[in-house]
């Protein structure tokens, strides 16, 4: 906000319960607040008047406000962005090897697998026996 737009909105709060502003006041309240945006401010700014636990508004009260303001329409873009998701495909199923088997499945497919990626040693597989 510019210095002009914060003093709208000192107004604002003087206007509701009665203070009296000077010019250090409105200055005050800018190097506090001015950093935000007007209509994020001017909305905080209401619903710290409307609450009925603070008593006299401050700027920290504004802050607090904005920044619940700010969660609330980041939970609203998320809620949005989820419902909105598009369905990722699936993975496609497991290849079959040469063997007709899940590539997975194959022995000695997945060692020609294994070998190729460089996991393991260029060794020829060999069946398990049982003696």
């Amino acid at each position: 906000m510019n210095s002009e737009e914060t003093k709208q909105i000192l107004d604002f709060v003087a206007a509701a319960d009665g203070r009296n502003v000077t010019a250090q006041t409105y200055g005050a309240w800018h190097l506090v607040i001015g950093h935000l945006g007007f209509d994020i401010t001017r909305n905080a700014t209401l619903m710290a008047l409307q609450d009925t636990d603070i008593r006299w508004v401050e700027p920290k009260h504004i802050l607090a406000k904005v920044a619940k303001l700010v969660a609330a329409k980041e939970a609203d873009e998320r809620r949005e962005r989820a419902l909105t998701a598009q369905v990722e495909n699936q993975g496609s199923a497991m290849p079959n090897c040469k063997h007709g088997k899940g590539l997975l499945y194959c022995d000695p497919c997945c060692h020609q697998a294994a070998i190729n990626a460089g996991l393991i040693a260029n060794k020829p597989y060999r069946m398990k026996t049982n003696v």
